[in-house]
């Protein structure tokens, strides 16, 4: 499945879980839920930290961590007042958080998911200071977009650049073991020279 249509479908399933969520009966377990999942999202994030190899946003447990977080604050804004909640600018957060994770796009299919799933919030007598939230969220999303285009091109560069040194290392490697007798004490120090260099682009 396309990467970023996997990532939009995933935002939404998050919003659609808290919506049918917030209209069962377990609505009453909201607390111990949230508990449970910031619980969950705290030990991925430290096995995330082992598995920084692997490309991010196409990780399993980088998109339950997606999820996990999203959920969370989710239900901790509905919790605590919806759309007038005082942890309202966890969204603004959210939406550079996914702009940096996943595909910076997927930033525009969480602001339309905000804009729905609140829209039923919206309430006459402070019409205005729900829009002004929500245009602030508009706002911010192109932001988070170019910031997120920006790290995902110089996370990029960085694999190719480890990608090349790993190249030039195996190469060096090879050229001492086939002509390791025939080499120069000159030659052999200026190898080790490109080998070394070649480590430090690694890092």
């Amino acid at each position: 499945m396309n990467r970023l249509l996997l990532q939009s479908l995933l935002i939404i399933f998050c919003f659609l879980f808290v919506y049918f969520w917030q209209r069962s009966p377990l609505t009453e377990f909201t607390v111990p839920l949230v508990g449970l999942l910031s619980a969950c999202y705290v030990i991925l994030s430290f096995k995330n930290k082992s598995l920084r190899g692997i490309t991010a946003d196409t990780r399993p447990t980088q998109l339950l961590s997606v999820f996990l977080i999203l959920t969370t604050s989710l239900l901790l804004i509905l919790s605590t007042g919806g759309l007038h909640s005082l942890l309202i600018f966890l969204l603004y957060f959210l939406a550079f958080h996914l702009a940096f994770l996943l595909e910076p796009t997927v930033v525009f299919v969480f602001c339309l998911s905000v804009i729905v799933f609140f829209f039923p919030e919206f309430q006459r007598e402070n019409l205005l200071p729900d829009v002004v939230k929500l245009i602030s969220l508009v706002l911010l999303s192109p932001l988070a977009y170019f910031f997120g285009q920006e790290i995902k091109r110089r996370e990029k560069e960085k694999r190719h650049t480890m990608h090349a040194a790993e190249r030039i290392i195996q190469d060096v490697s090879e050229i001492v073991k086939n002509e390791g007798k025939t080499l120069k004490e000159k030659d052999i120090e200026l190898l080790k020279d490109i080998v070394d260099e070649s480590r430090e682009l690694e890092k």
